[in-house]
C-alpha cells in the first residue's frame, strides 16, 4: 500500500522543515498549521507533532526555535532579538552585560535586563536563563519621570539586531557602576579593566547631562574608583560634575 504523504500533518511537517535553523513565534506556526488544513482547535496536536520528529525546542514564551538544540547558546542574542519584538518596539540592553558589550564579551548571562519604554515582565528561556524588562525612572529629584526616551539618545543600533540597542561608553560604565550583588568582584574587575583603556577616551558631557536625572550614586563611585586608581583628569571632572549637576550629592563607600 503506497503511504499517502498528503495528509495535514504531513504537509504541515514539510512546510515546517522548510524553516529550519530559524526562529518562529506560536502564532507563525499557527499560520503554517491552518494553511495545511489544521484546525485551531488541534494546534497543540500540531506543536507534540513536531516536537515527536525532533523539530521544535520551545526556547521562551510563545517562541520556538527550529533546528538542533545544541546550538542554542549560539543564537541566545538573536533568540533574545525575537524575544524583544514580541513585547517592544525597542529595548536597551542594561547592567554590567552593557559594559561587557563594550568589552567585546558577548556570553550569554543567566539574568539579562533589558530597559524598555513601558514593558516590565520577567521571561524564562532555555536553560534557566531569564530576561527582565524593565522601564527606568529619574530619581525624585528629578520627579521620577520616565527616562527611556532620553536614554535612548545615548544608544546605538546594531545591523545584527531589529530591537536591541546598546547604550554608548559614558552609559554603559554608569549601569555596571550601579550593579551591587553577589558578583560585585567580577563586576569591579570588567570596570577596571574598561577604564584602564578608556579613561581618557569618555565623553565627560554625558556625565553632566545625565547626573541630574539619574546615576549620582554611580557618579560618586567612578569618583572614588578614579582617585584610587590616579585617573586624575576624570577624577576631576567628576568631582565637577557632581558638584554643578549632581546638586553636590556626595555619597561615601
Amino acid at each position: 500500500m503506497q503511504k499517502n504523504n498528503k495528509t495535514i500533518s504531513n504537509i504541515f511537517v514539510k512546510k515546517i522543515s522548510e524553516k529550519w535553523n530559524s526562529l518562529m513565534t506560536k502564532s507563525e506556526i499557527e499560520k503554517i498549521w491552518v494553511r495545511a488544513g489544521g484546525s485551531l482547535s488541534r494546534f497543540s496536536f500540531a506543536l507534540n507533532l513536531l516536537k515527536n520528529h525532533n523539530l521544535l525546542t520551545r526556547v521562551a514564551k510563545d517562541c520556538y526555535y527550529l533546528g538542533d538544540a545544541e546550538n542554542l547558546d549560539f543564537l541566545y542574542w538573536k533568540i533574545v532579538d525575537e524575544i524583544v519584538g514580541l513585547y517592544a518596539s525597542s529595548a536597551i540592553i542594561a547592567w554590567e552585560k552593557a559594559l561587557e558589550w563594550q568589552m567585546m564579551n558577548q556570553m550569554p548571562p543567566e539574568k539579562l535586563v533589558i530597559f524598555t519604554q513601558d514593558f516590565s515582565a520577567r521571561i524564562r528561556l532555555f536553560d534557566n536563563r531569564e530576561i527582565y524588562f524593565r522601564t527606568i525612572s529619574a530619581g525624585e529629584r528629578s520627579g521620577g519621570k520616565n527616562l527611556f526616551s532620553m536614554l535612548k539618545k545615548f544608544t546605538t543600533k546594531n545591523e545584527n539586531f531589529k530591537n536591541l540597542r546598546f547604550f554608548s561608553k559614558e552609559i554603559s560604565l554608569l549601569e555596571a557602576l550601579s550593579v551591587h550583588e553577589k558578583n560585585a568582584w567580577t563586576n569591579e574587575v570588567l570596570i577596571l579593566q574598561f577604564l584602564q583603556r578608556y579613561h581618557e577616551k569618555l565623553d565627560t558631557e554625558i556625565f553632566s547631562q545625565i547626573a541630574k536625572y539619574r546615576y549620582i550614586r554611580a557618579l560618586n563611585r567612578l569618583r572614588v574608583i578614579s582617585k584610587e586608581q590616579n585617573f586624575q583628569k576624570l577624577y576631576e571632572k567628576i568631582l565637577e560634575i557632581i558638584k554643578k549637576d549632581g546638586a553636590g550629592c556626595f555619597v561615601s563607600f
